[in-house]
């Protein structure tokens, strides 16, 4: 992580960087500062699926199920629809279960 903080302070919206950095917290359950680095991320790539369900598992594993789902809304506004079909796809079928389970 390190290596990830030291390349973020010269190029601070260096996206692999930021996935990388996000996901080691998210692996160790670091939940609170994976948010914070994909919070970064989605708003420096607003349209990358990638971004989008990093953050929302973020959210959802620390039990913020508003923020998350707000997620699906922001993500949703701002996809292009062609290159995020799969991403899309995915959130409609998780809203989908979330719905039959309620």
């Amino acid at each position: 992580r390190v290596i990830l903080n030291d390349l973020l302070l010269v190029e601070p919206d260096y996206i692999p960087a930021l996935l990388m950095l996000g996901g080691s917290y998210f692996c160790e359950a670091l939940y609170d500062e994976a948010e914070t680095i994909f919070r970064k991320l989605v708003s420096v790539a607003p349209g990358l699926g990638e971004a989008s369900v990093a953050y929302f598992n973020a959210l959802w594993q620390q039990g913020k199920r508003d923020p998350a789902l707000r997620e699906i809304g922001r993500f949703t506004a701002v996809a292009d629809k062609e290159k995020e079909t799969q991403t899309l796809q995915d959130y409609q079928t998780l809203l989908q279960q979330l719905d039959e389970q309620s």
